[in-house]
């Protein structure tokens, strides 16, 4: 995004390229000062506190707690009703401008910012359901970063799914009645996912990729979507504390309305080598103005980690 200040990419902007100091709420407030969305409607079980703290952060004009509350919830919000929300060939239409309200930890859904190179964050409120093995793996990766102060995930890669639906940036989705394409800033990533009746293809059809093959179909008022043939480059993960995947991993996504200016979008990660079980991961998107601007992304990965010292070190190998 551009900055409002100067017309060119601020310090705060290079820094949010290696997810070292940026927040959903900064770039939510260099985006647009609209007014903020109505908080989501909660279920039973998931009601909000009586009262906030005082001066308590929000994204998106929504209370941290309320972020955090939504996401861990155990039943679902209510969604928006279907008159209320645009409608392309008899169904929802979630084309327009997106920012999250959730940060960038799948397993610590804290609207805050986060790094994987020190703690600061709390992998107890969604932890990863590890296997024995990658549980210690998980374990190893996390003391070597603290003792050598490098995290080999600031690089200028492709994300990969599912990293990408988990980023402070902008995205832009643009929906027709036979696929749903999703524009990021965030390293410029692209992804469609098709609504169109194909099949899911196989390895001999489709080289996995980084994005792998998204197919998708409508369940009422939810798009509902499996993501798989997704590649496992040497030293990629799920998110850059350390979370890894395998060449198995499969993701479910569901994403439906829960007001006509946000959306839920539910990401399920099912991978047999590296979990025990389904792990579920509930975020939200907040529309913005059509008008944002989303420039091309500069990635200065490199330039950042030597300004800022950091020593490389060998990465462990890949999952299996």
């Amino acid at each position: 995004m551009k900055d409002t200040k100067n017309g060119h990419r601020s310090l705060w902007f290079k820094g949010a390229l290696l997810c070292l100091g940026v927040s959903a709420i900064s770039l939510a407030g260099a985006v647009t000062a609209e007014a903020p969305p109505a908080a989501p409607a909660q279920s039973a079980g998931a009601a909000a506190p009586a009262g906030k703290p005082a001066g308590e952060p929000l994204a998106n004009g929504i209370p941290y707690s309320e972020v955090v509350r939504y996401s861990l919830a155990k039943e679902q919000v209510p969604t928006a009703a279907p008159t209320s929300v645009p409608r392309i060939d008899g169904h929802p239409d979630f084309s327009g401008m997106w920012l999250q309200d959730q940060g960038i930890l799948f397993s610590d859904p804290t609207p805050k910012h986060h790094s994987g190179s020190h703690p600061g964050y709390d992998d107890s409120l969604n932890p990863p359901p590890f296997n024995d093995e990658y549980a210690a793996r998980y374990k190893a990766f996390k003391e070597r970063v603290a003792k050598e102060g490098y995290n080999r995930q600031y690089d200028c890669d492709p994300p990969g799914m599912p990293r990408l639906m988990a980023n402070p940036f902008p995205m832009e989705l643009i929906q027709t009645k036979d696929k749903l394409v999703t524009l990021h800033e965030y390293k410029s990533q692209m992804r469609r996912i098709y609504l169109d009746g194909r099949a899911m293809p196989s390895e001999d059809d489709y080289t996995p990729s980084f994005n792998g093959v998204s197919i998708g179909k409508w369940d009422g008022e939810t798009l509902v979507s499996e993501t798989g043939l997704i590649d496992v480059p040497a030293g990629k993960l799920i998110q850059i504390t350390g979370i890894e995947h395998s060449d198995k991993l499969k993701i479910i996504e569901r994403v439906r309305f829960l007001t006509k200016d946000r959306i839920e979008w539910e990401i399920t990660m099912v991978d047999p080598v590296v979990f025990t079980k389904p792990w579920v991961n509930r975020r939200s998107f907040s529309r913005k103005p059509l008008t944002t601007t989303v420039p091309e992304y500069e990635c200065l990965a490199g330039e950042l980690i030597k300004e800022l010292g950091y020593t490389k070190a060998a990465a462990p190998a890949p999952a299996k």
